[in-house]
């Protein structure tokens, strides 16, 4: 952990200890434990071959071999998940396991990375004062964590493939598309 590692003066690479945090917050939100040293290492595989694959195969590899122990284990979290408190027990009722995985895996693609970016760029811009204090008025807190967002990351819109319309009510036949937009106070 970050504390104990300045009470001790041990080097920490901040941008790995950021990382780690946000796959953390990853398997928290989802089946509300935190990850095993498995699961840290196939999340990174994910990420790393995602990053990476265009310019080194072995990464590739790596995820290749790893992906059917983490699917297994992952499939066997989602299976046993009964905390309603998280989003895959949410997701249950309306999602085969296997869809539910792939939900997963695409939310330590988009979740983990955008979080471990925006983490890691605020706490890097707070402490160049760039970024100023958090508020203590709770009603400048949204307005403050908006701004904070649209600097640091300044993307509008991001979307999602609906892979099965009826669970929206949707006609069957359509394709369509979430979109997310980031710029809706």
């Amino acid at each position: 952990n970050l504390l104990n590692a300045f009470k001790q003066g041990t080097n920490v690479n901040f941008f790995d200890f950021v990382q780690k945090l946000c796959i953390d917050l990853t398997y928290l939100l989802h089946f509300g434990f935190l990850p095993t040293k498995e699961d840290y290492k196939g999340s990174y595989y994910f990420i790393e071959s995602v990053r990476l694959y265009y310019l080194k195969s072995d990464v590739i590899k790596k995820q290749i071999n790893n992906l059917p122990s983490f699917y297994k284990r992952t499939l066997g979290y989602i299976k046993s998940n009964k905390n309603p408190d998280c989003i895959v027990f949410k997701w249950k009722g309306h999602l085969s396991n296997e869809n539910i995985f792939m939900e997963f895996i695409h939310n330590i693609l988009g979740m983990a990375i955008n979080w471990t970016n925006l983490t890691y760029k605020y706490i890097l811009h707070h402490s160049n004062k760039e970024i100023p204090d958090i508020p203590s008025k709770k009603d400048l807190i949204n307005p403050y964590l908006y701004e904070c967002i649209r600097f640091t990351l300044p993307v509008r819109f991001t979307s999602s493939f609906i892979k099965k319309n009826s669970d929206f009510n949707l006609p069957k036949e359509s394709k369509n598309m979430f979109i997310h937009d980031f710029k809706i106070y």
